[in-house]
């Protein structure tokens, strides 16, 4: 429900299941759709919003997979007590 004008970077928790390469998103405050993107960059996936009329690609970072990947650091669910 936010406009894309003014944002570089989303961070999120982690990505539903229908969230795929080319997903459209559209924002509630009428800016242009955007593109849902994973590209492979060093290796890694790199995930991002992205408009044929829009001059900067916003970045998404999910945390979980970031903290997992790159920390090494395992999460475990509440239900594992």
């Amino acid at each position: 429900n936010h406009s894309f004008r003014n944002i570089r970077k989303i961070v999120c928790w982690d990505f539903t299941n229908t969230l795929k390469d080319g997903t459209v998103i559209s924002s509630t405050a009428g800016d242009t759709d955007r593109e849902f993107r994973v590209k492979m960059r060093n290796g890694k996936n790199w995930y991002y919003l992205d408009a044929e009329d829009a001059s900067i690609k916003i970045g998404v970072i999910p945390l979980k997979e970031f903290i997992i990947k790159e920390l090494g650091i395992e999460i475990m669910s509440q239900d594992n007590s």
